[in-house]
């Protein structure tokens, strides 16, 4: 890689800004992965706040990177996560460093690492881990004792420096968000969630665990993922995400919503194609290939469509809910081919669509046939939709 002399300027700016305070000298071990020999070690917080910045911001041209720019919001997580959590661990934080000193020690492996103040070295992989440590030190510096594994490369230049950070960022495979929700035991959300899937007699054995999504075509018996679980009962509750913490901390309320949503979920079930597809009266392959419902677009206008029917509940002020306009259900078509579905879940080219607008819009056309109030917004998706429709008919006449 030749760099221009603005290049090669700036570039060198950068490193003098990378230099450390004072010397490093710490015992780890060395390792050889492929053609490389890595040194690993612990930090403290506080040695890896003082001994490394952060790649600075407008320095390097586009042309040029060593790292990508901080993503605030995920530096911020970072940091309610160690203030939240007594037993965080972190992954280990990749170091490129100019030059070492290395001598080896009496046991296998063991190396003494010496880093000089006027060697550059920058974080490869672990920014954000380090702004949200340098951050939190500064509130609490009592975090400072905590360890962190740091793995020392030797720069081999720019270029392969640069390397390292795409095998780094694209070589694993990151678990999706419906793996995360299975194994997360920290979030309450996820837990009642779980909670609701396992002892749902409507969902048990129709929610995948493993997926982000469950694809028209899969051999799965799944209808939908256990992430878009997640974003129903938020949908349904009207609740945000840190919101239905609070609610979902409180076993009542627990109990209620499981007793709610699992109601409103056998009420769906007036509509035959929808009972069909909860009790695997039919394959769930010809419930996704045939009908509307084994899709997240469908899942989270139901529970838009819960929460509307909640609000009439409230609004109608009696003790006990009315769900009998639910029988007018049994005459909806959900097979895929029903041209209603065009203009509100699917696009004029026969495609899925899944955003807030579209939930709205089918909402809007289920409230419509159960005659029920719809608020303000579901009223103006509706005339969204009539008016894309008039749009259409005028483009094909």
């Amino acid at each position: 890689m030749s760099l221009t002399q603005n290049e090669t300027q700036a570039l060198a700016v950068c490193y003098q800004r990378l230099k450390g305070h004072m010397p490093l000298t710490v015992i780890g071990l060395v390792g050889k992965e492929g053609n490389r020999l890595t040194y690993t070690a612990k930090l403290t917080f506080a040695q890896l706040a003082e001994q490394f910045n952060l790649v600075p911001t407008g320095v390097l041209p586009e042309t040029v990177k060593l790292q990508r720019d901080l993503v605030s919001s995920r530096t911020n997580k970072i940091q309610v996560y160690l203030k939240n959590n007594d037993d965080f661990v972190f992954p280990a934080v990749i170091a490129v460093v100019e030059a070492l000193n290395i001598e080896a020690l009496a046991i296998n492996r063991a190396v003494e690492i010496n880093l000089a103040t006027d060697s550059y070295r920058w974080l490869v992989d672990g920014q954000g881990r380090l702004a949200s440590i340098k951050n939190i030190l500064s509130e609490f510096p009592e975090y400072g004792d905590n360890t962190i594994d740091v793995k020392f490369i030797l720069s081999l230049g720019v270029e392969k420096d640069a390397q390292l950070f795409t095998d780094i960022n694209t070589t694993p495979t990151r678990p999706n968000k419906s793996q995360c929700i299975a194994m997360d035991s920290r979030s309450i959300l996820n837990s009642f969630a779980k909670h609701l899937v396992q002892h749902s007699p409507v969902l048990a054995n129709k929610i995948c665990y493993s997926k982000s999504s469950v694809t028209r075509n899969a051999t799965s018996d799944a209808l939908w993922t256990l992430n878009q679980v997640t974003a129903f009962i938020l949908i349904i509750t009207g609740l945000s995400a840190s919101q239905s913490e609070a609610e979902f901390s409180r076993a009542e309320r627990r109990d209620y919503w499981f007793g709610f949503i699992n109601a409103y979920l056998n009420q769906l079930c007036a509509n035959p194609t929808f009972d069909d597809a909860l009790h695997t009266v039919k394959p769930a392959l010809e419930i996704r290939q045939n009908t509307i419902i084994g899709t997240s677009v469908f899942l989270k206008s139901m529970a838009l469509l819960g929460k509307i029917m909640m609000l009439n509940f409230i609004e109608s002020g009696e003790a006990k809910a009315d769900w009998s306009c639910m029988q007018s259900l049994a005459n909806i078509d959900l097979s895929y081919n029903n041209t209603e579905w065009l203009g509100r879940c699917l696009n004029f080219r026969g495609g899925y669509e899944d955003k807030s607008f579209n939930h709205k819009a089918m909402a809007s056309y289920f409230c419509d046939v159960l005659a029920i109030n719809k608020p303000q917004e579901i009223i103006e998706a509706e005339i969204q939709v009539s008016q894309s429709r008039s749009q259409l008919e005028l483009e094909v006449a």
